[in-house]
Formats: C-alpha cells, structure tokens, sequence
C-alpha cells in the first residue's frame, strides 16, 4: 500500500461519524490493550497476616518471574508473614507495596 493511499484511509476513518460515548469505549480498549502489551510481568505476593500485597518484578519474561517466586516466599516468611499467595500477571502496579488493606 503506498503512503498516499494509506493517509487517505487515515482521512477516512477520521471523518466517520463516532459519538463521544464510542470513542470513550474505543480509548478505553486502547488504552487497555496497550498497557497489556507493554506491561511488564510482576509477581503479586498477598500476606493474610500482616495483610499486605507485594509487587515484585518487573520481569521480562514469565521464566523470570517464576524463578524468583520462592526466594520473595522465604523472605516473608523470615519477617514472620503468614498466609502467602502469589500471582503471576502482566500489569503496571502503581505501588509496589499495599499494607493494611481493608478486608
């Protein structure tokens, strides 16, 4: 496809008629589907007592991840913390630690 033809199917698509609650729901999905692209992987670590949730990463490759995930369990539980779950997950955690979570 030459470039002529490719900005006038841009043009196009611009001028179609999109309401503002269309285009909220299709940025909404972009936005979504880029972060999951772009996202890093991270192991989410949840502690019952203290109860917590741990972010730990990021890691490139789920291997990764997965390699790590005993040596973060051993950590915790040699500070005492009971109750340990993890969770692999592409994601962009806005903090890497939550304490005192409400239940």
């Amino acid at each position: 496809m030459s470039r002529g033809a490719l900005l006038l199917n841009c043009k196009a698509v611009d001028t179609l008629p999109f309401s503002k609650q269309n285009m909220t729901l299709f940025n909404t999905a972009k936005n979504f589907i880029s972060d999951l692209v772009h996202s890093a992987w991270w192991l989410e670590v949840t502690t019952a007592e203290p109860h917590c949730v741990y972010y730990f990463g990021p890691f490139d490759h789920s291997e990764e991840a997965e390699a790590a995930r005993a040596g973060y369990i051993q950590d915790l539980e040699g500070e005492g913390a009971q109750g340990i779950s993890t969770l692999l997950k592409r994601c962009n955690p806005k903090s890497v630690t939550i304490d005192g979570m409400a239940d």
